[in-house]
């Protein structure tokens, strides 16, 4: 406990309002310092905990998505199946409709004095999100399995073209904001 005060009293002795703290080597340090303490103080499980956090949220929960999804990915032409109406019409709706439809309408609201764009956010930030916003995977397969629940082939065009506009529009918007 000791040793936590000791950095944050650090933290608040070197702290320059006009600069940004974390962009300091000095203030980095003294951070990194705090939070090793923080660390000394959890419980083991806690630790561990954090430590798998990256790998279950980032690669085990959206492999478990896809898998329950039942999207199957088989040794088809990609492209043939994703120029169908069906594959041409999720990805374009995904992909450039979200994105012109968030930007566009909180454009709107701002303009109209409806909503002001918060602090610290530019219209890129607002683009981006939208950009992000075209990877609704979970919800879109739910969609697309009550319109085409009469038709597999249908309902397998459009979970391969959610999975491909999902793919477009995160890396996209990763992109975009960095």
């Amino acid at each position: 406990m000791k040793r936590s005060r000791k950095r944050l009293d650090h933290i608040e002795r070197t702290h320059d309002p006009n600069a940004h703290d974390l962009n300091r080597k000095e203030q980095q340090a003294a951070a990194a310092a705090l939070q090793s303490a923080a660390g000394e103080i959890q419980s083991p499980l806690l630790r561990l905990e954090h430590k798998l956090h990256p790998l279950t949220s980032f690669v085990i929960l959206p492999l478990f998505a896809l898998a329950n999804a039942g999207v199957q990915i088989n040794g088809g032409n990609i492209f043939e199946i994703l120029g169908t109406p069906v594959g041409l019409g999720i990805i374009l709706g995904l992909v450039v409709g979200k994105q012109t439809g968030i930007a566009l309408f909180a454009f709107l609201a701002v303009k109209s004095g409806l909503a002001d764009l918060p602090a610290g956010v530019s219209w890129k930030h607002i683009y981006g999100a939208g950009w992000l916003a075209g990877i609704g995977f979970t919800m879109s397969i739910f969609i697309s399995a009550l319109a085409f629940n009469e038709d597999p082939a249908m309902l397998d065009q459009a979970k391969l073209a959610v999975l491909t506009a999902s793919m477009i529009a995160g890396a996209g918007g990763y992109v975009f904001l960095f």
